[in-house]
């Protein structure tokens, strides 16, 4: 067994672990989403006028849209796509007008999700932390037979995978999943897909979404 991967089960089955991810994982607390004044009064001057497309278009403009649904992304890519698609886009503007304007603005400060952050934090520490190894970019780990860190890029990342690992696969890989949406949204722009989710109900309304 690889040496890491040892030291990999050995640090999960210490009675610390979760402490020790505290570490590396330092999240800032979750503070709500500012929200752009002239953005968000576009929004309530759409409301108000109930006008269904002017709405989605304002509330695609913020960071967070107000809720999830499967076809949202679709829109977001491709926004002439709402004048093709009436129902959709009347079935989107119900939830968002169910919601009421201020149950709407509460979802758009909503805090960025935990799980949103931990990449960029992991490779932050990787780059800071004293960890006692080489650091090296692309081509300097190319060339490189000692134990040593890959810093390259994420495109680097990519070009090694596919060049000395074998992995040319064109798949958008989702660990949390959910209920979907990023599936379908993959589907329907016809990409590929892998989902994973630890929850059995996520993955069985995941798996009624996309047979629809």
């Amino acid at each position: 067994m690889n040496k890491w991967l040892e030291r990999s089960i050995e640090l999960a089955q210490n009675k610390n672990y979760l402490d020790k991810l505290q570490e590396i994982y330092k999240l800032p607390s979750n503070k709500p989403r500012e929200l752009d004044k002239d953005k968000w009064d576009v929004v309530i001057k759409n409301y108000k006028k109930r006008d269904n497309i002017g709405l989605i278009k304002s509330l695609l403009e913020l960071d967070l849209f107000p809720i999830k649904h499967s076809f949202v992304a679709y829109f977001r890519r491709d926004p002439s796509s709402m004048s093709r698609n009436p129902k959709t886009v009347f079935e989107v503007s119900k939830i968002l007008y169910d919601l009421g304007i201020e149950g709407i603005k509460i979802s758009c400060k909503e805090a960025k999700e935990t799980n949103r952050q931990i990449g960029p934090l992991f490779k932050n520490y990787l780059r800071d932390a004293d960890l006692n190894i080489a650091k090296y970019n692309h081509s300097n780990f190319l060339s490189t037979n000692e134990n040593a860190l890959y810093m390259g890029s994420d495109d680097g990342s990519k070009r090694y995978a596919a060049e000395k690992l074998g992995y040319r696969r064109n798949k958008g890989l989702d660990c949390f999943c959910g209920s979907g949406t990023t599936l379908i949204a993959s589907e329907l722009l016809g990409r590929k897909w892998v989902g994973i989710d630890e929850s059995k109900e996520a993955i069985k309304s995941a798996k009624k979404k996309l047979t629809l």
